[in-house]
């Protein structure tokens, strides 16, 4: 129930004023939609300061649904693992699709606040609430707090076997994992990240793994074995997918430990990005409402291309770290170089980039 939740968090602050929150905030089971009292779900945790796990950027990023099974697994190609811009055999999403991907990208790295307005794939201003996710509201957060921002988890298949499932045959799976956790380690929400990721971890395809033992659930720090490739999970989790997990098997060898210790290199240096500057955790909606923005939006944008802009010059408000007036995050899921330019300030006047200096 949200009052329970409520009453338990103000009276654990009364101890420690430093205590946090979340929980996976699902609508299901036999109190869905507040049969029996108001649930904790995502919806209603707006203004609580109680997190909730977003299923948001999750989707947009690895692609589909974790819910999917057979071959529509690997037609639903996610931003972080090709989708247009690097299609698979199957070629499965269109723009559209895409481009509405990296709007929903967006809106999770802006904290998925319902008041945040962001131009859309149609070049339309749009509140986050009125954006469609599945038929709901996408935006439904208060503060960015409010939103555990993640794209690989102890449910579903890790991002990596993800990874396996959707992109096409010789990708760069480590770069496509760490553009991937970019878009949830560089944004505004709380980045929430699973154990083994930086490592590149598998489950050799397991679905669901809770009670599948340490063959499928192992994790190696010394980067001698990220787990692929074990043999088939179980039959009772991921019969249905056997023949398509035999099929992507052979399009993708087996990670070296050389890979493992750059994917912990690309994890290591997205945790100091986000700590080297306040403005990547503003914390505060009404600061995100006022700070950032996206550029390269719209229906002529370029696809799989990620802008955003956090001010913090004269007209922002307080200085919030007094090295820099703004900084610009950019995330290139495509395989060929990018530029974007024509930055301006609030009164439209082109911004010299001159002394940008590039982390």
């Amino acid at each position: 129930p949200k009052d329970q939740m409520v009453q338990a968090l103000a009276a654990v602050k009364q101890v420690n004023p430093e205590m946090y929150f979340y929980g996976e905030g699902w609508n299901f089971g036999e109190v869905q939609d507040d049969k029996r009292f108001v649930q904790a779900t995502q919806k209603h945790l707006a203004g609580t300061g109680i997190g909730s796990f977003s299923d948001r950027l999750r989707d947009a990023v690895r692609g589909g649904s974790p819910f999917d099974g057979g071959d529509t697994i690997r037609k639903t190609q996610g931003f972080g693992n090709g989708a247009l811009v690097d299609a698979n055999e199957m070629d499965g999403v269109d723009r559209a699709t895409a481009l509405h991907q990296s709007d929903l990208v967006r809106l999770g790295m802006a904290g998925n606040l319902k008041e945040f307005i962001l131009t859309d794939k149609d070049g339309m201003p749009k509140k986050g609430a009125d954006i469609d996710y599945n038929g709901q509201p996408a935006g439904y957060a208060q503060d960015p707090t409010e939103i555990q921002n993640y794209v690989d988890k102890h449910d579903n298949q890790t991002l990596f076997d993800n990874l396996i499932y959707k992109a096409p045959q010789g990708a760069d799976l480590v770069r496509m994992q760490g553009v991937s956790l970019a878009t949830a380690m560089l944004g505004q929400g709380i980045p929430f990240t699973h154990a083994g990721v930086e490592l590149l971890r598998s489950k050799s395809m397991e679905r669901d793994s809770y009670d599948s033992g340490d063959w499928y659930n192992r994790v190696d720090y010394t980067l001698a074995d990220n787990n692929f490739d074990k043999g088939l999970p179980r039959k009772d989790k991921d019969g249905d997918n056997y023949p398509l997990i035999e099929q992507v098997l052979g399009k993708h060898v087996k990670p070296s430990g050389a890979d493992m210790a750059t994917m912990v290199g690309f994890y290591q240096e997205l945790a100091e990005l986000r700590q080297s500057s306040r403005l990547l955790r503003l914390g505060s909606g009404a600061e995100v409402i006022k700070r950032v923005d996206f550029r390269n939006t719209g229906p002529d944008q370029v696809p799989g291309l990620i802008v955003m802009t956090v001010d913090d010059g004269v007209n922002a408000g307080a200085d919030l770290d007094p090295a820099i007036d703004g900084l610009v995050v950019m995330i290139n899921a495509t395989n060929a170089p990018q530029s974007v330019s024509d930055f301006r300030d609030g009164n439209d006047q082109p911004i010299d980039l001159a002394s940008l200096q590039l982390s």
